[in-house]
């Protein structure tokens, strides 16, 4: 079904391409938000072609909608047991709220040998805390919750992130831990799980807030709706979290491709006007040119303050505003701002150097 979904989704973006059938797509995209409101392409389309339309508003109520209908609350245990026929199984879980979050509690089968949880799907959330414990009939731990074991969520600087529509903690190795710890095989384990935090926008609806955040701010204000504030600047300052960029090297005689390209993530910490971030690249190749793309944020500026070849023979520091060359780039009090996507820099090195590793850094706002 999900496939299906997306596939429709994409029929009526090519259809609102065609001036002759926009109205069309425009009905379907209404229709198909009304049926799946979860559904968070539907959500992205509609409301961007309604913005199109003038009708910021209203693109926004349909974020809102998908936010609310997104959190429904029911989260999965699923485990594997290797002596059954079928060994694939799964339980619906409900969390129980508390003040400033949620907590799960479920005994875990006998016979599973590995164990996901999911958490709702769809539903994108951040926790200031996410605590993992065991418990048996004479002891109890905590589990640590290791990168290897977070799928879709991210950890950083402690917080954890949903950045993904069907997140996955998975513990694959739960007879090993049951052996290691000394737990006997008929005592029953006792799974919990506390959460400090909660809902947050996904990321169409953070660029969304952000590409349209006066116009937003504005109608906020007309309907003296305060809560529509809040969240649009919350929204407007999660466009700048989770973001991914590319960096190209080329030597003589060649120039930037796919194949001589590594994606750069970028780790942002908000700040009372923006964000700063750093990325950092390893690498091991030589190059006399290279390329550091800008991630597409609707309405950012980027001041690069750190740029840094790490070579076999020392650092280059690179002036981050005299670049050879700056594609759809303008350079306006030391920030870089966009002019459409696609937005990139271009460095000369002069000669031909060994790269080991690259650190960006700098300010968005």
């Amino acid at each position: 079904m999900g496939g299906d979904l997306s596939t429709r989704a994409k029929l009526y973006d090519y259809m609102a391409k065609v001036p002759e059938r926009r109205a069309e797509a425009l009905a379907g995209l209404q229709r198909a938000h009304q049926e799946f409101p979860m559904h968070h392409q539907f959500c992205a389309l509609l409301a961007n072609l309604l913005a199109e339309e003038g009708r910021v508003g209203e693109g926004w109520d349909v974020h809102t909608t998908t936010l609310r209908r997104s959190h429904s609350n029911i989260w999965k245990l699923l485990w594997v047991e290797p002596k059954r026929r079928n060994p694939n199984m799964y339980v619906r879980l409900v969390p129980r709220a508390t003040k400033n979050g949620f907590m799960l509690s479920t005994e875990l089968p006998l016979g599973a040998a590995e164990l996901h949880i999911r958490p709702s799907i769809h539903a994108y959330s951040q926790y200031q805390e996410l605590k993992v414990s065991l418990e048996w009939p004479h002891g109890r731990i905590e589990v640590p919750l290791s990168a290897e074991a977070l799928d879709g969520i991210s950890l950083i600087d402690g917080v954890y992130r949903i950045t993904s529509e069907r997140p996955m903690i998975k513990f694959a190795k739960i007879r090993e831990v049951r052996t290691k710890i000394g737990i006997l095989a008929h005592d029953r384990l006792k799974l919990t799980i506390k959460g400090v935090g909660g809902p947050v926008p996904s990321p169409e609806m953070a660029r969304y807030g952000r590409r349209h955040r006066p116009a937003l701010r504005s109608i906020a204000g007309e309907r003296g709706d305060a809560a529509m504030t809040a969240l649009v600047n919350i929204a407007s300052e999660d466009a700048l979290l989770g973001l991914s960029s590319r960096f190209y090297w080329c030597s003589e005689g060649s120039d930037f491709s796919s194949k001589r390209m590594l994606p750069a993530d970028l780790a942002t910490k908000k700040t009372t006007d923006g964000a700063n971030f750093t990325s950092e690249i390893d690498v091991d190749v030589t190059a006399n040119r290279v390329r550091f793309d800008l991630p597409d944020v609707p309405n950012a500026s980027w001041q690069i303050t750190i740029f840094e070849l790490h070579t076999s023979e020392g650092i280059i520091h690179l002036n981050a505003q005299t670049p050879h060359a700056m594609v759809r780039l303008e350079l306006v009090d030391g920030f870089y701002r966009a002019s459409g996507n696609d937005s990139y820099l271009v460095y000369r090195l002069g000669k031909e150097v060994k790269l080991k590793s690259v650190r960006v850094s700098g300010i968005i706002r």
